[in-house]
């Protein structure tokens, strides 16, 4: 039942992340559309955005699981080679399956170092979350030893 229980939190973490970045990937690529007149995105950039969001969630799960210590920092080896992959996978992306194709070409590197920022901050999130967790788990302790 525990493997069972670590599976689905896994998987359910892993869609959350999903839908966070698939959001963002939409919400920037449709923003900078908007912000020059093309007011329509192609079904590939919608489908291929989703794709490279499964495989970045992906990959935040399996690199950056509950194992890794933000205590001394967001920037360590692991988070580190996370954050350049993925900035690659969504760049790439991007540039592969020209999600910008009629508007400048300034349009790729605003997106990618839009994404980077982002990707920061979900990591500097992890280490709230990570910190949040501990002075719970340190109260209840305090709590239970008072008893």
């Amino acid at each position: 039942m525990k493997k069972f229980r670590d599976f689905f939190l896994w998987s359910m973490n892993m869609k959350l992340y999903m839908g966070i970045y698939f959001s963002a990937v939409i919400f920037l690529a449709g923003f900078m559309y908007f912000v020059q007149g093309k007011y329509e995105m192609t079904f590939m950039t919608i489908f291929t955005g989703i794709m490279a969001s499964l495989v970045v969630a992906l990959l935040q799960v399996t690199m950056l699981d509950d194992r890794c210590d933000y205590s001394k920092g967001i920037l360590f080896t692991k988070s580190l080679s996370w954050l350049a992959i993925c900035t690659i996978i969504f760049g790439g992306t991007a540039y592969a399956f020209k999600w910008f194709e009629g508007l400048p070409d300034i349009n790729y590197p605003i997106f990618i170092i839009t994404m980077a920022i982002g990707l920061f901050f979900m990591l500097l999130g992890e280490k709230y979350e990570q910190e949040a967790s501990t002075e719970k788990l340190n109260s209840a302790l305090k709590n239970y030893k008072r008893k």
